[in-house]
């Protein structure tokens, strides 16, 4: 069974066991957030499966495990992340709060909780703590892109990877299920990391005009340490940041981050993760390539990306 289906099922399974008053709002929650269209199964709310899926795509290189299992950590991943997802869109602004917004991922925390300490002892704790990391990942970044300040490449990448603290708990916890060694959890820990950061660092690159029109981005903040007076109106920004080379330093972390992914899950056994950090690893290469070639072509093609996606139909 794919993983898509243990999400979408994982979901289903979820929904009327909430609180009655929270099931049409879990019903339209993608939406809800900004992330897709009113209807959009979760499968399809992200263009790669690991986002949702990420304990799936590391059963190669466990002992093999009963289903219930596998579907428990799918389902403690999916709710860690929505919430992780929800909780940040809020913050940020990209979304406005409301009561039934936030009692309803309190109650996606509380249910992840429930499920990691069903696939491992002391599973829920770690859940909550990686909440907390979160949470002041989220609050150390915008307090630093609101202050304006220069950031270096090494402080992007600590305050970046607190922020990605929930796409831990349920891959690791299932690994303890499985009887995985210390070394081998550590491994996929680091993997994960790749993972999560090369997709973190990619979208701040084709979001960080909308990012900094919001309050501050750190494609912007990485200019300023790099030297650049990125400061002033939109144009007189974007020319100091493309001039910078910050935006095509930040494709070539991403790509390192993928292959650091592909050689470990590669070591791990884990074939499918490995296949898609390399697929992954090759794009963030043509597109650093592309970027150095020509500065601000990759935000110029995610820009059209929508209108080519309708014309080529």
């Amino acid at each position: 069974m794919s993983s898509k289906r243990w999400i979408d099922e994982g979901w289903a399974s979820l929904v009327p066991r909430l609180p009655e008053d929270l099931r049409a709002h879990a019903a339209t929650l993608p939406a809800r957030l900004g992330l897709a269209p009113e209807g959009t199964p979760w499968s399809e709310v992200f263009g790669h499966a690991v986002t949702l899926g990420a304990p799936a795509l590391v059963l190669d290189a466990l002992a093999p495990l009963p289903e219930d299992a596998v579907r428990g950590a799918v389902l403690a991943h999916l709710l860690g992340v929505i919430e992780a997802f929800g909780s940040d869109r809020i913050a940020d602004g990209q979304i406005p709060p409301d009561g039934a917004l936030s009692r309803l991922l309190a109650e996606l925390r509380t249910r992840r909780d429930e499920t990691l300490d069903g696939l491992a002892s002391g599973g829920a704790e770690t859940g909550r703590a990686a909440d907390r990391e979160a949470s002041i990942g989220i609050a150390e970044e915008h307090a630093w892109l609101a202050r304006g300040e220069p950031a270096s490449l090494a402080d992007y990448a600590r305050v970046s990877l607190r922020k990605q603290a929930p796409g831990f708990p349920a891959t690791d916890a299932l690994a303890r299920r499985a009887g995985a060694s210390t070394e081998a959890r550590r491994a996929l820990t680091h993997a994960l990391a790749g993972v999560w950061m090369g997709l973190q660092a990619h979208d701040d690159v084709v979001d960080w005009e909308e990012d900094h029109a919001r309050g501050g981005a750190w494609v912007v903040a990485l200019a300023r340490g790099a030297g650049a007076p990125a400061r002033g109106e939109l144009d007189e920004v974007r020319s100091a940041v493309l001039a910078s080379g910050v935006v095509a330093e930040l494709l070539r972390y991403a790509r390192r981050m993928f292959r650091t992914t592909r050689r470990l899950t590669r070591a791990l056994g884990a074939t499918a993760l490995a296949d898609w950090a390399a697929e992954r690893e090759q794009r963030m290469a043509a597109l650093f390539v592309r970027e150095l070639r020509a500065p601000g072509a990759t935000v110029r093609a995610h820009a059209l990306a929508p209108w080519w996606n309708e014309v080529a139909r």
